[in-house]
């Protein structure tokens, strides 16, 4: 059974959900990343401290690589390296939290860091403070203005600040910088499915999964066929990404926002009949779609009703 993976909607998929939808959008995958361990330096101790920190990490022992990262950071006070590669360990684990408290330690000692800047504005973006994260992605720009992921970074603070044109700015800035990263497609497709813009979504989230098989850019892609009026293609996007259950739950809510309340009855019944943990949450819906029709065939739209009531007095 494939797992239930839901996404904020209204806002963007990704990061939730990544992205998800998903580790944070600038998750790094090792050390590496963040750039080499000093082969010369003052201190043998802090050298050896940071060799043991990154070989935890690649073997996946994160606790172990956060002592050493400690240690390294005691050894030698002016690096800003093992603060980094602390705050990179606990944005992965999502900690989000500690990470911001160590990468805003790092750029005291190394203000001009523009990748440090670039992530701590994805570590503030998971947080909720948006403006900070413009901010960040700014100052990361501003030293280096070539960083595509901080402009996909400032699309992602403005469609959080529901301004969906700057958005759509950042986007297609960030796409005439980098056209290979699934990530960025999945992004600007959920903006179009915002905007209602379909058409340009289904093309922007084929081109994500063109890139990438990925869950995000599967239920973005999902509704936007949905929405389109396309249920049969949206239910097929929906389950390689979801279980039968959720899948035909979240096509019952595309039809809901279509007014297609008699389809969205059926979809919420087969919902409700696959998995008795959807019954309860499905049944629910049901009540609310019942109640919608009834009201479409007997009272109709306000405006109808209302031009109704006029021509009959």
């Amino acid at each position: 059974m494939r797992p239930h993976v839901r996404m904020n909607r209204n806002t963007m998929l990704l990061l939730s959900a990544y992205l998800g939808l998903t580790a944070c959008a600038s998750a790094p995958g090792g050390p590496e990343d963040l750039g080499a361990t000093p082969t010369s330096v003052n201190a043998d101790d802090f050298h050896t401290s940071m060799s043991s920190a990154d070989l935890a990490w690649k073997t996946g022992d994160l606790e172990r690589a956060i002592y050493f990262y400690g240690i390294a950071a005691q050894r030698d006070p002016r690096s800003e390296l093992p603060l980094l590669r602390s705050a990179a360990i606990h944005e992965v684990r999502k900690e989000f939290e500690p990470a911001q408290r160590a990468f805003e330690a790092a750029l005291k000692l190394a203000p001009h860091n523009a990748g440090a800047h670039e992530r701590l504005g994805f570590v503030v973006l998971r947080t909720g403070d948006h403006e900070r994260a413009a901010n960040e992605f700014t100052t990361a720009l501003r030293i280096e203005p070539l960083r595509w992921r901080a402009v996909m970074g400032l699309g992602l603070a403005a469609q959080r600040r529901r301004d969906l044109g700057l958005a759509r700015v950042h986007f297609d800035a960030a796409l005439r910088q980098q056209r290979e990263s699934a990530e960025l497609f999945a992004y600007s497709a959920e903006l179009y499915l915002q905007s209602g813009a379909t058409s340009e979504g289904i093309r922007d989230a084929k081109s994500s999964l063109g890139l990438t098989d990925n869950a995000p850019a599967r239920l973005i892609l999902g509704d936007l066929l949905a929405r389109s009026g396309d249920f049969a293609s949206g239910l097929s996007s929906y389950l390689e990404a979801l279980s039968q259950p959720a899948a035909y739950e979240r096509l019952g809510d595309e039809a809901m926002r279509l007014s297609d309340y008699e389809r969205a009855l059926r979809y919420y019944d087969k919902s409700a009949s696959l998995s008795p943990a959807f019954n309860e949450l499905a049944q629910r819906r049901i009540a609310v779609a019942r109640e919608r029709l009834y009201e479409q065939q007997h009272r109709g739209p306000v405006s109808v009703r209302r031009k109704t009531e006029a021509a009959a007095r």
